[in-house]
This record gives C-alpha cells, structure tokens and sequence, in this order.
C-alpha cells in the first residue's frame, strides 16, 4: 500500500532543518505557525497536493524561507499578505487551478513570480 500525507504533521520541531519536500501528497490545509523551530528554513516544496487555501499566517514563522513551490495545487482562496516573508526568492505558482476565484490580485505580492 502507498500512504499519502493528508495534513501537515506538526512534529517539524529540528532547527537545524533547511528543506521540507512534501511534493505528491494530498494536503488541504497547511499549518506552519505552530512550528516556531523552523527558523532555517529555506526550500518547501509543497508541489502536487490538494492545497485549496492559502492564509496571511501559513507561512509567517518560516523567516528565512527563500523557495516555495506551491505549483499544481487546487488553490481557491489566497488572503492578502500571504506571501509577504522578506526572504521569499522563489515562489512557484505554476498550474494553478484559480478558476474559483472571483478575482485575483497579484499587486499584494511583494515576491515575483516565477
């Protein structure tokens, strides 16, 4: 049997970690606040999921996080602000399936994209 990962597991707790790949899963929901030790973190790779909203707080405690690939994901809604981590290079948003968005502004966005 293949198991998929359905929710983030909150036990990320090592700062030394620099890289999370969580690429070909099947999460919907991401919670990053609760994981204060991920002062490192430069690359997440969150690719192929069924990630469907983005919040002003998911990614708020990843200071040094640098790349973010959020490609081929079913994202519905991203609140303004999201994406405003200083460190952010790279943020992939290739293939998104937006059609539920009423509107979509990228003028928030302090990061290009990729």
């Amino acid at each position: 049997d293949i198991y998929f990962l359905n929710f983030l597991p909150s036990n990320y707790n090592d700062p030394k970690l620099r890289l999370i790949n969580l690429n070909n899963n099947k999460l919907r929901f991401l919670n990053f606040t609760s994981n204060i030790y991920l002062v490192k973190l430069k690359d997440l790779f969150l690719a192929h999921n069924q990630i469907e909203y983005l919040s002003q707080n998911n990614f708020r405690n990843l200071s040094s996080l640098e790349n973010l690939d959020l490609s081929n994901n079913k994202i519905l809604k991203i609140e303004r602000n999201t994406f405003g981590i200083r460190s952010l290079k790279i943020l992939n948003l290739r293939t998104l399936n937006l059609d539920s968005n009423f509107t979509f502004d990228l003028s928030s966005f302090t990061t290009s994209l990729t």
